[in-house]
């Protein structure tokens, strides 16, 4: 494949494009890898307990709580279609992740973003082949892994930062998942040969 370069445009609103609606149209397609439902349901229940619903921003159905647990391999992919991702990655061998402590994403003018940090040299080496091999528009020429808990209203997001109540916790994924910008997703298994 030859490789594309990315092409960085000014500052856009990030917006949730999980949901599992169909007919449904984004700007691009995206990589992800979801977490297993035993900690995605603890993440959750922990945002709730702590993330008071006050502080909580949203836009109609937009935001808010993050209700899929995942980390963003890359977003911003042209390809409607998994092939060409699927090429890429499907050698790769299973992702190994690391959980951090809570932290924020506070340039948004609108919202802060809560989010607990990933550590995962697997993740890094995935998105950079991505980069290196298929089209994508990216605003974020750098690559922070992490799992968004909820979106925050401006200003609040320094009394939910530092907490670390799952720091230490190493998850082991065997797949990732492409999100079509149509709206459709498919598990890409990752077949290479565990690392020892």
């Amino acid at each position: 494949m030859t490789p594309y370069p990315s092409k960085l445009k000014g500052s856009r609103t990030w917006e949730r494009f999980w949901g599992e609606k169909t007919q449904v149209k984004y700007d691009f397609s995206s990589t992800q890898v979801n977490l297993p439902t035993r900690i995605s349901n603890r993440i959750i229940a922990w945002g709730k307990e702590q993330i008071a619903d006050e502080d909580v921003y949203e836009v109609g159905e937009k935001f808010g709580r993050e209700d899929e647990i995942h980390v963003t391999v890359l977003y911003g992919l042209h390809d409607e279609e998994p092939d060409g991702t699927r090429e890429v990655v499907e050698k790769e061998r299973p992702i190994v992740l690391e959980l951090g402590e809570v932290t924020a994403f506070t340039n948004n003018p609108k919202f802060d973003v809560i989010k607990i940090t990933v550590i995962s040299p697997d993740l890094r080496r995935i998105n950079k082949r991505l980069k290196e091999s298929l089209e994508f528009t990216s605003d974020y020429p750098k690559y922070q892994p992490h799992c968004t808990i909820a979106y925050v209203k401006k200003g609040t997001a320094d009394q939910y930062t530092g907490m670390a109540p799952f720091k230490g916790e190493k998850i082991k994924l065997d797949h990732l998942v492409f999100s079509s910008k149509n709206g459709e997703k498919t598990r890409i298994r990752l077949k290479g040969t565990p690392k020892l």
